[in-house]
């Protein structure tokens, strides 16, 4: 297809131009007015046009009307020669028209820019800055991977092995079951297990009755008990209630040699305590402040007696114990005190009650053990504060034998009962 533009004053002398010079079979694309700017420039009409053939303009221009320029239709009896020449002239003119158009293509890709990239050089660098930390955080992925990979590794293989030992050991087995139904801390369980590992060879190991001797030995060696009791002038018993704590000081009271007395300090009056002094021969005043206390221990001292404070700190502060306490050290040499706890409170509960007065007490004594319904957890709280020993024991509600000093055999008994 030739494409040309014409330009004239008119359209009629734009139309006469595009007929002479293409011929009447010219298609017409596109016409554009151009206005004059004043008097310099004049208007023009721009007319674009186009024929399939590319004919030149006096071909067109003479024989278009008489439809010379029509193809033509080839004879049914032609010679050969004339066959062959129009063949010849046929492969000649399509070689012409592909060689042009490959050339044409070729124009056009030489002058067509190639971009080489659709990011600049600043754009580049960000994203290879990027991709450099993406592969940094892969990397550190793949070690913190394999670094739990190895870790999981050694664990497994050490409860592999452990598991193992336990089936190879099946006395140890069977014990730690055992002392778990009996609510020892786990803490008890491991050093019993420990070192029954250490002292016995893997044959004895397998012996049920000597590894649970040894573990009762141990538990027993374990509880530390106040061999010798302190001669001393004041004896402090002191608790937060519901203990047992003044039936326990009447008790000491009665089985001492000494002349005894005891001084209950309370927020408030307990007339029933004079009743257990007349009956048991024993001296009880009672006290609502410390400054009284300290009072009625100083006369008690003077006349001969040997003196139990029975302080009920549940109406107190802390002060006030620790003012009692040191009061009653600067005035005397030596004194003993000694908290009350009950087997029949939960552990958690004593814990907290050894810790809260940890600073000051010299001894525990455990009252109701006739009630205890878990021996193992009251000496899981003795282990958390063995440093403290055991002074006495309330074991009953018969007189002369619901009470005695404290024994790791006698705790022993209780637990396997």
């Amino acid at each position: 297809m030739q494409v040309k533009k014409f330009e004239a004053e008119t359209l009629d002398q734009a139309l006469k131009a595009v007929k002479e010079e293409l011929g009447s079979e010219a298609i017409i694309l596109k016409t554009t007015t151009h206005k004059g700017l004043g008097g310099m420039l004049k208007k023009k009409i721009e007319v674009t046009a186009a024929i399939s053939k590319p004919n030149n303009a006096k071909e067109n221009s003479g024989y278009a009307n008489l439809g010379l320029n029509r193809s033509l239709q080839k004879p049914t009896q032609i010679n050969e020669s004339h066959s062959k020449s129009w063949d010849s002239e046929l492969d000649s003119f399509l070689s012409s028209k592909q060689t042009g158009s490959s050339n044409k293509n070729t124009t056009q890709q030489q002058e067509i820019p190639v971009r080489e990239s659709f990011y600049d050089t600043d754009e580049l660098n960000l994203l290879k800055k990027k991709n450099e930390l993406l592969e940094q955080k892969v990397n550190q992925s793949n070690e913190n991977y394999q670094e739990l990979k190895a870790k999981y590794q050694e664990l497994e293989s050490f409860l592999s092995l452990h598991t193992l030992d336990e089936q190879k050991q099946s006395a140890l087995g069977r014990l730690r079951t055992t002392l778990k139904t009996l609510d020892l801390d786990e803490i008890i369980i491991k050093k019993i297990i420990d070192k029954a590992q250490l002292d016995f060879k893997d044959d004895q190991l397998q012996n049920d009755d000597l590894i649970c001797d040894y573990a009762l030995s141990f538990l027993e060696k374990m509880i530390h008990i106040r061999e010798d009791v302190k001669q001393v002038p004041v004896t402090v018993l002191i608790s937060e209630g519901s203990c047992g704590q003044s039936s326990l000081a009447c008790k000491l009271a009665a089985k001492s040699d000494k002349k005894m007395a005891i001084v209950k300090l309370a927020a408030k009056n307990l007339e029933q305590f004079d009743i257990a002094g007349d009956f048991l021969q024993i001296d009880i005043t009672t006290a609502n402040k410390v400054q009284e206390a300290l009072l009625l221990i100083q006369e008690k001292i003077k006349t001969g007696f040997s003196v139990i404070l029975d302080f009920d700190t549940s109406s107190f502060n802390s002060d006030d114990v620790q003012t009692a306490i040191n009061s009653l050290v600067r005035f005397y040499d030596d004194i003993d005190v000694q908290l009350v706890i009950s087997a029949i409170h939960s552990q958690l509960y004593n814990r907290n009650l050894i810790g809260k007065y940890y600073r000051w007490i010299d001894g525990v004594n455990v009252n109701y053990l006739d009630r205890c319904l878990s021996v193992g957890e009251l000496l899981s709280c003795h282990y958390a504060y063995r440093k403290i020993p055991l002074c006495f024991f309330g074991v009953g509600a018969n007189i002369s034998r619901d009470f005695q000093s404290a024994s790791g055999d006698f705790l022993i008994k209780k637990l396997l009962s």
